[in-house]
């Protein structure tokens, strides 16, 4: 009995194929493309699938496209290929034009960004800072001299420890191994503490 394997040649291209195969992988994208192409124009009312060839305006390669005003392979989208390089240099040559007619437009729509950004940086700190382990520490910490101060414990500071200033005060910690030694100061003594304890 022969046990020897039978191959046979790719019908489009001749290349030698498994038993099972009637064309290589180069081949069968092709031959799909003709089948879809044949069957469409076989039925009227899909003409409107058939790609149109097209030759690229940069590059001189065909490409294959549903749009009739295309001038260029690959997509702005995708940032593929002529189109997206095209969109690139359309936008460096537009844009300095804009900017010198438009320079209230230009500051409105930075300032918007701006605020916009701030208000997202703002949502995703309360959203992840409670995955902080430190957060969390000190957030006990906190709760904590929130007990005392509520309990009586404690006795909140009527005047700001810093500035002097008689207004509502919020409790700084020098060490958080300490929780119930702090300092009172307000909001802007406060949060000038902590820039000068980031910048160092």
């Amino acid at each position: 009995m022969n046990s020897q394997k039978k191959y046979v040649n790719c019908l489009k291209c001749g290349k030698v194929l498994g038993v099972r195969y009637k064309f290589c992988l180069g081949c069968i994208v092709l031959v799909q493309r003709e089948y879809r192409r044949a069957w469409y124009l076989a039925h009227p009312r899909y003409i409107h699938k058939i790609p149109m060839e097209k030759k690229c305006e940069e590059c001189k390669v065909i490409f294959f496209t549903f749009y009739s005003r295309k001038k260029y392979c690959g997509s702005e989208r995708k940032r593929t290929g002529c189109a997206y390089k095209m969109q690139i240099k359309r936008a460096n040559n537009y844009a300095p034009q804009w900017r010198a007619k438009n320079p209230l437009k230009l500051r409105f729509y930075r300032e918007k960004g701006r605020v916009r950004q701030s208000i997202y940086y703002r949502k995703w700190y309360v959203k992840n800072r409670q995955r902080n382990p430190v957060y969390r520490e000190h957030n006990k910490i906190g709760q904590l001299l929130r007990d005392a101060v509520k309990r009586g414990r404690i006795k909140r500071a009527l005047n700001c420890q810093q500035c002097f200033k008689k207004t509502k005060v919020v409790a700084h910690h020098i060490d958080y191994d300490k929780p119930f030694e702090v300092i009172w100061l307000c909001k802007s003594c406060h949060s000038l503490l902590h820039n000068s304890l980031r910048s160092k």
